[in-house]
């Protein structure tokens, strides 16, 4: 039992806050400034099987509201955000190092997720009349239902738009949602209880339980494990996904994950190479590049490789650090760092090694590395870090400079986002075929979610969609009808 004075974050269940059936509590404590805004309760068994009923209960009339009814209900939603801004603000700076600009940046990219979900359903949720061997003997209808009690497993980071599309997506298809927070961020996620109160959100759709970092992997398997959830949804770590995945295989529930990126830049011969650093620098540096979609790697063939390297040292910035979310993490980076530059890589911007009063507030130097090697850890691992390598792609025999930059591009095991830098657009969407990922920008940063297209990777980022009409059928089954005529 953990005793606090501090301010308390409760569950929600029933549109309400509850407190727990015990007094198990853990304190939040901020990784940069070492403030603990506030405690937050940790869902008991029986909270958590409180949330489930409620939920599964809530699932029977939920399911027969008409389009229009949720759509009216998302779209307020969606309104009620946006005036809360400050509010979402007050709540993600209490937990992380965010400034305004990037939450007004979230609740912008957030309120529009919501919103083209509301204008999605019926697209979405449009059955089939399919052609049949029986002649005029028979007619089959195709039916898309909702599933019931969905699972949302979602992370800290850009912790409003990466929550919301595991939540809006579920409720737009006709189903209900139980919310395992972040025990990073658990105040910032609880706000959408009552956002969604205020919107009208009838009493058990939407259920909220928070979890301490301990008890977190036996909460999990606990919701899993309930025949009453019948779908999973997960964005996190691919470590963490893998035992997502198989708890819901072993439950026989789908489940929709997207994991870890190393996300690269393919820069070709003709690219604009000032466009490609200064956008690169952006997509490898912000929000600590505690993003999976962030720039990781940039790959040139021999006939770019100096001249890039030349203006990136051009257009270097002065040198800055950034925050990251948790000691663990610090540490991890900096030995990555540590060991590539033991083993010959060498800075082309930024400092290293962080100064004591980076050590001291969990901030990482925004760094650029080339000489980068495969037996170099920081090669494959995802860094989540303020970091990305620049590399000199070598040509195999029989290959071309082009073939040889995807082929690096595709030996990651991750899947999730590229860019390819170009002004030829026929040679880029011919090479583009060949790049292994979910997303492929072109011209433009890794970084973007465009809330009308589906979102997800493959390979070792997992599978399933988020956002557009894919990303709320994830959340449905088909039912076929067989009718005598």
């Amino acid at each position: 039992m953990t005793q606090t004075s501090t301010p308390l974050v409760e569950n929600w269940i029933d549109n309400g806050a509850r407190k727990s059936t015990d007094d198990n509590l853990y304190v939040v404590q901020h990784p940069n400034t070492h403030n603990q805004p506030h405690a937050v309760v940790s869902a008991s068994e029986e909270d958590i099987d409180r949330a489930i009923t409620s939920a599964h209960l809530a699932f029977k009339s939920w399911k027969k509201t008409t389009h229009d009814q949720r759509r009216d209900i998302l779209l307020k939603a969606a309104q009620i955000l946006r005036k809360r801004k400050d509010d979402v603000y007050e709540a993600y700076s209490s937990e992380l190092d965010v400034n305004h600009h990037f939450v007004d940046f979230l609740v912008g990219i957030t309120s529009s997720m919501i919103e083209t979900a509301a204008t999605l359903i019926i697209p979405s949720l449009t059955g089939e009349i399919p052609p049949t061997k029986r002649d005029n003997e028979a007619l089959y209808l195709c039916e898309r239902e909702p599933l019931g009690v969905c699972l949302a497993l979602a992370p800290w980071n850009a912790a409003t738009n990466l929550s919301i599309r595991a939540i809006v997506n579920p409720l737009a298809a006709g189903n209900t949602v139980v919310f395992r927070t972040s025990e990073t961020t658990p105040k910032t996620h609880a706000i959408w209880g009552s956002i969604f109160k205020e919107a009208g959100l009838p009493d058990g759709c939407l259920n909220i339980v928070h979890t301490s970092r301990g008890n977190a992997p036996a909460v999990t398997e606990r919701l899993i494990a309930d025949d009453r959830i019948r779908h999973v949804s997960f964005t996190g770590s691919t470590n963490v996904g893998r035992q997502i995945g198989k708890l819901s295989g072993y439950h026989l529930k789908p489940c929709l994950l997207e994991l870890g990126g190393k996300c690269p830049v393919l820069v070709l011969n003709d690219a604009d190479l000032n466009l490609v650093v200064n956008q690169s620098l952006f997509h490898a540096w912000v929000n600590a590049g505690q993003i999976c979609m962030a720039t990781e790697r940039v790959l040139a063939g021999g006939s770019t490789y100096d001249k890039l390297i030349q203006t990136y040292k051009d257009n270097a910035p002065e040198n800055a650090s950034s925050p990251v979310a948790m000691a663990s993490s610090h540490q991890r980076i900096v030995g990555l760092v540590d060991e590539a530059l033991s083993k010959g890589a060498e800075l082309v911007i930024g400092n290293w090694p962080p100064s004591k009063e980076d050590v001291e507030s969990r901030k990482i130097p925004n760094i650029i590395l080339t000489k980068v090697t495969p037996e170099m850890s920081i090669w494959t691992e995802e860094t989540f870090g303020p970091i990305a390598i620049v590399v000199k792609v070598e040509e195999k025999q029989g290959e071309n400079e082009d073939e040889a930059i995807v082929r690096y591009a595709n030996e990651s095991r991750y899947g999730l986002a590229a860019s390819i830098y170009s002004k030829d657009i026929t040679r880029v969407l011919k090479l583009a075929k060949e790049v292994e990922v979910g997303l492929l920008r072109i011209n433009e940063g890794t970084i973007g979610d465009e809330s009308v297209c589906p979102f997800g990777g493959c390979k070792d980022t997992g599978f399933g969609r988020f956002n557009g009409v894919e990303g709320i059928r994830e959340f449905t089954q088909i039912k076929t009808y067989s009718i005598a005529l």
